[in-house]
């Protein structure tokens, strides 16, 4: 485990984390007793082409996740996570995803590397990353 997994505290895996997901990861998600709330449906074999409309009534999203959720691809829905992901572990003082070498993950995790801009992006908004 990196020093930078270390020093967080599962900044991308706390209550309040939009996540583009399709049923499968959904599904995923929920047998780890990870709490989801639909924000917008899945459309399958269609893009969200009006996600904007549906989206003007949720305060919660960002402009960066209105925009993903805008140009979701087919079958995906988009997500708000209602508690920490149940993937985060604590192992000896330290937080981890038990999942992150299982294949079935989601793909919005494997595009979200430890280390990356979006990762330090979301320490700072968090918190993780101040004194």
């Amino acid at each position: 485990m990196s020093d930078l997994c270390r020093s967080c505290r599962g900044g991308c895996c706390i209550a309040g984390t939009n996540m583009p997901l399709d049923s499968s990861e959904v599904a995923f998600m929920e047998r780890s007793a990870t709490q989801l709330e639909e924000i917008l449906p899945a459309r399958p074999g269609v893009r969200c082409a009006d996600a904007e409309k549906e989206l003007a009534n949720h305060r919660n999203l960002s402009p960066k996740m209105a925009f993903i959720a805008n140009r979701l691809g087919p079958g995906l829905g988009l997500y708000t996570l209602l508690s920490p992901c149940g993937n985060l572990v604590e192992e000896d003082g330290w937080l981890k995803c038990a999942a992150y070498e299982n294949p079935e993950r989601p793909a919005v995790c494997k595009i979200f590397p430890v280390g990356s801009a979006d990762c330090r992006d979301i320490r700072k908004k968090r918190g993780v990353d101040n004194p």
